[in-house]
């Protein structure tokens, strides 16, 4: 009986599978001939994009471009018999080209079960893009006439962008001709025209590097660099505060940074105002920066390696190593810095007391660095350990706290490793690390709890001397809540979550692709220089990424899982 079963099963899911890319084939017969239905074939092929059938098959991405191109081409085709075509469908239909057909290359260089690399559509890929390359530099021209400056720049930029694809390298698509560098031009202009001075100061650090009307270029220039320092100009004069501090959770990844820092400087030079980085990258562009910035005050550094070992960064896909570390220390103490402060955090997934002990290994080898480097014993290490809390809309937000007498045996096991006086370890409350992750994997019950806690007296809470535990726990217990389950617990992937109506951007797919990465220590490229990852923060909030490496930058045209 059992036998019976698994085979009704198995042709069960065989039939499934079958089924599902018989849609993708109907969506391909939908779209072809003079009586397409584009509406029908788009919503076959959505279906089939988010099927686990058929979602990780190359032909069901290269469909979903083939239906954009035929769309285009029956536009274009009235256009060229002198009818009227419907121009913003025609060049919506061709802008929506590129990420189908790049997802789909991805997958055609992937290898059969065979381990051999067999592409069925690339041919077909590059043959439709190549074709269609010049007539995005029509549709950035028809959206600029009428002065739908953002849509512009998207057609211009993605010009650029398929001339630079690896897939045309050594082809006259990639060819860097007059007619590149005109749309190199004009996808700079868009973007300033647009008032988006990110993106304006990115493509025109890219279009100075061509001979092409360079001095409107640099006029361009000029002007984006004013724009982006007259608020800074207006907070000094306005405040009185002798220090504007450039935020993010990784500033040295801005790649205009060395630009922006320069503009500051030159024009709050003679005013005593200061320009200060909290998050720098481990690595000595960091330090080179940091040279810059702390000419008016000059302060220690901050790294975060975040783990003691390799493992257990390349766990939370920290993408930086103990030789990225030392190299930026070491520049750091040549130019005269003799303080460094090193954060890492504990209780990650996966963590080990070996990971702990490399913490405390680690800033031994930052200070022997540092005597070895300047012969001097007057260096300062401080390592400073906060205990991970889980956050919502991560790839850890399905991963439960450690206990609290955990987390402080931790803490007092890396304070026994650490003997030298020139080394200071600080380390935060595991129980106020508790009430974060409580707080950060809860749902709207916490409402209650909070009242609760209102009415006990907890109103100042961010002073530790005003921070009462027990207080909080009691509220706790009086709205019926158990502060474990949010917490401590290690959640299924499957279940729902409290936040899943609520989005910044990430697919909850890719999430959990990360999580699932994580627990095998894969890492997961930067998506900044490499192939979209498939995060689905660029499409899903409508923004590009634009990096400028190099001298070069460029857009990336992006998908979603």
């Amino acid at each position: 009986m059992k036998r019976v079963l698994l085979t009704v099963a198995l042709c069960v899911a065989a039939s499934a599978s079958f089924a599902q890319k018989k849609v993708v084939n109907e969506a391909q017969s939908i779209a072809k001939g003079s009586n397409a239905d584009f509406g029908e074939a788009r919503t076959l092929i959505k279906g089939a994009l988010e099927n686990p059938e058929t979602k990780d098959d190359a032909k069901t991405w290269y469909v979903a471009g083939f239906i954009e191109d035929q769309q285009f081409n029956t536009e274009r085709a009235k256009q060229i018999l002198g009818q009227q075509p419907n121009e913003p469908v025609m060049y919506e239909a061709l802008y929506g080209i590129l990420p189908y057909f790049q997802k789909a290359y991805e997958l055609d260089q992937l290898p059969n079960e065979k381990g051999k690399v067999k592409p069925k559509y690339t041919k077909d890929i590059k043959s439709i893009l190549s074709a269609n390359h010049v007539y995005l530099f029509n549709g950035g021209a028809y959206y600029f006439d009428k002065q739908e400056y953002k849509k512009a720049y998207d057609f211009f930029n993605q010009y650029v962008e398929i001339s630079e694809l690896p897939m045309f390298a050594g082809t006259q698509t990639a060819e860097k001709d007059s007619t590149f560098m005109t749309v190199q031009f004009y996808a700079a202009a868009a973007a300033s025209l647009a008032k988006d001075s990110r993106l304006a100061i990115a493509a025109l650090e890219r279009a100075k590097n061509t001979p092409y009307r360079q001095y409107d270029v640099y006029q361009y220039l000029c002007y984006e660099y004013g724009e982006a320092t007259d608020l800074a100009k207006q907070i000094i004069a306005n405040s009185g505060y002798n220090e504007i501090s450039l935020m993010s959770l990784s500033s040295a990844d801005y790649s205009c940074l060395p630009e922006l820092v320069d503009q500051l400087l030159d024009e709050f030079k003679g005013q005593k105002v200061s320009v200060s980085l909290p998050s720098l990258r481990v690595d000595s562009f960091s330090v080179d920066i940091a040279k810059k910035v702390q000419q008016v005050r000059k302060s220690g550094l901050t790294f975060a390696p975040e783990a003691g070992t390799q493992r257990l960064r390349d766990v939370i896909n920290k993408g930086v190593t103990e030789e990225d570390l030392l190299a930026a220390c070491e520049n750091a103490f040549e130019n005269g810095w003799s303080t460094v402060k090193l954060y890492f955090m504990m209780g990650l997934p996966t963590e080990t007391d070996e990971d702990l002990a490399g913490i405390a290994d680690l800033a031994y080898k930052v200070l022997n660095l540092y005597r070895k480097v300047t012969h001097k014993n007057n260096g300062k290490v401080t390592v400073s350990v906060s205990s991970f809390v889980p956050k919502s809309h991560t790839a850890f937000q399905w991963f439960g706290q450690l206990p609290i007498e955990e987390i402080e045996r931790k803490q007092q096991y890396i304070k026994g490793l650490i003997n030298d006086k020139h080394i200071s370890y600080h380390y935060h409350d595991a129980k106020t690390g508790r009430l974060e992750a409580t707080f950060a994997r809860g749902d709207r019950r916490m409402g209650k709890v909070l009242y609760e806690a209102w009415k006990l007296g907890c109103k100042f809470d961010g002073w530790t001397e005003m921070f009462d535990y027990d207080m909080w726990m009691k509220a706790f217990d009086l709205a019926g809540i158990d502060p474990d389950y949010y917490a401590a617990r290690t959640r299924s992937l499957d279940e729902a979550l409290p936040w899943d109506h609520l989005s910044n951007g990430a697919a909850k797919a890719y999430l959990k692709r990360e999580w699932q990465k994580a627990s095998r220590a894969e890492l997961t490229h930067d998506c900044r220089r490499l192939p979209c990852t498939g995060c689905g923060v660029c499409p899903n909030l409508g923004v590009s990424i634009i990096d400028r490496k190099e001298g070069d930058d460029h857009g990336k045209t992006t998908f979603s899982c």
